[in-house]
């Protein structure tokens, strides 16, 4: 009875997630195929990340907020900042580092 209680509230979770997210889009002319997309994508990378090993899951983690800022970049046309480039710079930075070092 709790893995399928724990299962529910994950899928209630994920569709209200959904359900917001697309409340939150609708004002910026994104179509409904390309937030599709950029779900599906998302979903890819966060079971891809599940099964590497816990270093480069935990690096692939940490670039999060550096993808999620390209993306807005691209798709919502949001203005890159010299706070953005400079906290993007850090966390790439800091992901080459633990690459090269093995930590």
């Amino acid at each position: 009875m709790k893995p399928f209680l724990l299962i529910a509230l994950t899928m209630s979770a994920f569709a209200s997630n959904s359900v917001l997210n697309r409340i939150g889009n609708a004002h910026n002319g994104m179509d409904p195929m390309t937030f599709a997309a950029i779900r599906v994508a998302a979903g890819a990378a966060m079971l891809w990340a599940l099964v590497l090993p816990g270093t480069v899951a935990g690096l692939a983690q940490v670039s999060v907020p550096v993808i999620s800022v390209a993306a807005g970049m691209l798709l919502l046309h949001e203005r890159l900042t010299l706070r953005l480039l400079i906290a993007g710079a850090f966390v790439l930075t800091g992901i080459g580092v633990s690459l090269l070092t093995g930590r």
